[in-house]
């Protein structure tokens, strides 16, 4: 049980069996983040000289909810909305699988991240 920090979880308590067959949706987020880094390696292309990109669009099917995103060279992606106004919703490292996986705690920016994310994945599978 040394090498298994869940494992070290439930035996000393902090976290119960029940809580962590609960936990799917925290695996699901994890995988998502993992795929997404990877294909936004492959995916988010820089021409000589620019240092930011335009990376993501999005509109509901009502035309009143819009958001786009952009992505600088040193990996900041940031996503803004124009809901109330036009605002920047979020940022993100995506040089840091912790960074974007905490990311999705922004109740704001975690549908757009998520879409972001899986946009570049179908991108990256080609």
């Amino acid at each position: 049980m040394k090498d298994n920090k869940l494992a070290n979880l439930i035996a000393n308590g902090e976290i119960s069996v029940e809580e962590l067959a609960k936990a799917t949706d925290l695996i699901n987020r994890a995988n998502l983040v993992v795929e997404g880094i990877a294909a936004c390696k492959k995916t988010l292309v820089f021409p000589v000289g620019t240092t930011e990109i335009d990376c993501y669009s999005y509109m509901d099917k009502a035309g009143e909810y819009s958001a786009w995103g952009s992505c600088t060279n040193d990996g900041i992606f940031r996503c803004f909305c124009n809901w109330g106004g036009n605002h920047e919703i979020g940022r993100v490292s995506l040089m840091s699988f912790r960074n974007v996986f905490l990311a999705f705690e922004n109740s704001e920016f975690e549908d757009n991240l998520r879409r972001f994310l899986k946009e570049q994945i179908e991108k990256a599978k080609g």
